[in-house]
């Protein structure tokens, strides 16, 4: 039977979403992780400001049969242990063999590592692409954060990342993975991704609504109205602390098929111009003298917070540097 045909057609959601720090002593165990399965999935997606969250509001508004398999999210630590791992994607690839559903719907982070595997979304993405076959929809929200590599790209239909740090719009990347899917399954779009990977890490000027990553964005939407049969531009901007060979910044173009070479074009000249302005992602920050010198000038004004931004937490890592102290 035709896809076009089919009724209802089935998808199934999960999320596994972790940004693995590669330089961390402490490996990330299972305790870590916020697991939860089956119905209790969608319950606590719905309304969450999450990818998930939006695939599954926009999957319900388009009444498909939703498939919840499991969620597991932690914050970001060190490289997530193996065989934890590997138990969530065997959970997952078990349930997409028991049931083949039409098509698969995915909030990844894209910066998961394991204590054996850099790339673990690679990893997950090519067994689930074995188990589902080359007619079965795959479709993928990133962070942008993530590192960005061929065999997720090999592995999915669709595979695009949120465009706003901080992530204002995560909800809407899983909106528009969900609409992508269903564009698939109806035939109405046949997609090709375009990848340009730049090998530059930034040391700083992350943020999108400021400096070059601004600049860069709104070129990005420029490029996309005006390049024939463009549905997404992503650009990655690669979580650096991950440790993987292959790492870089990345410009993905989502295209109809026939459309490549001016997928081509546009993807090519987004990665040029992240190289030209590659001295331009810096962050202007006060060294630890001066920060105390100013707290001590302005003793008694006001509280002050000293934060050490090259031992994060939020980034992963350990937070057990005693230099300000």
């Amino acid at each position: 039977m035709n896809r076009a045909t089919l009724p209802q057609p089935r998808v199934m959601v999960a999320r596994i979403f972790h940004e693995s720090h590669g330089f961390s002593p402490l490996p990330t165990p299972q305790d870590c992780f916020l697991v939860s399965r089956g119905d209790a999935v969608l319950s606590e997606a719905r309304g969450s400001g999450t990818t998930l969250g939006g695939i599954i509001s926009a999957l319900d508004a388009a009444g498909v049969e939703l498939m919840p398999v499991l969620s597991a999210s932690a914050p970001p630590s060190g490289l997530v242990e193996h065989d934890f791992y590997l138990s969530l994607k065997q959970e997952i690839l078990a349930a997409v063999k028991a049931h083949a559903p039409d098509a698969i719907a995915l909030e990844l982070h894209g910066a998961m590592g394991t204590t054996v595997l850099p790339d673990a979304e690679g990893d997950l993405l090519r067994d689930l692409r074995l188990a589902i076959g080359p007619d079965g929809v795959i479709g993928v929200g990133l962070d942008l954060h993530a590192h960005l590599t061929e065999a997720m790209l090999v592995a999915s239909d669709i595979c695009i990342a949120c465009k706003e740090n901080p992530h204002s719009d995560v909800v809407a990347c899983g909106e528009k993975v969900a609409r992508g899917i269903l564009s698939v399954l109806d035939g109405s779009l046949r997609p090709v991704s375009t990848l340009v990977k730049i090998p530059m890490l930034l040391p700083g000027g992350n943020e999108t609504a400021t400096g070059p990553l601004r600049d860069l964005h709104d070129m990005a939407r420029g490029l996309a109205a005006q390049a024939a049969g463009t549905w997404d531009i992503s650009l990655y901007n690669v979580f650096r602390f991950l440790d993987d060979a292959g790492m870089g910044q990345a410009v993905v173009v989502t295209s109809a098929e026939g459309t490549e070479m001016s997928a081509r074009a546009a993807a090519s000249e987004l990665g040029e111009a992240f190289w030209r302005k590659r001295s331009e992602f810096v962050d202007h920050l006060m060294s630890i003298d001066e920060a105390l010198d100013h707290v001590a000038e302005h003793a008694g004004t006001t509280p002050y917070v000293l934060a050490d931004m090259g031992d994060r937490v939020l980034a992963g890592a350990p937070g057990d540097s005693t230099a300000i102290l």
